[in-house]
């Protein structure tokens, strides 16, 4: 069974932030997957095995945000 991870990525004005760079990696078992964000800020990360991942979320001229614990089920 198989999870997604979906969202919207925007800044403090509320606009989108495109080709943001999102990593996601299972705290459990050290893998990871990651994308960029499209031109509304949007991304998909598929196929991730339920559990407890740390997510980083990048964009040069913008605090790098991370995120531990955040559980798919």
């Amino acid at each position: 069974q198989y999870t997604h991870l979906s969202g919207l990525i925007r800044d403090p004005v509320d606009a989108a932030v495109p080709e943001a760079s999102i990593q996601i990696v299972n705290e459990d078992t050290g893998f990871r997957r990651s994308t960029t964000t499209r031109p509304d800020g949007g991304y998909v990360i598929a196929a991730l095995h339920p559990g407890l991942y740390k997510i980083t979320v990048r964009k040069e001229g913008f605090r790098t945000l991370v995120r531990f614990g955040i559980k798919l089920d």
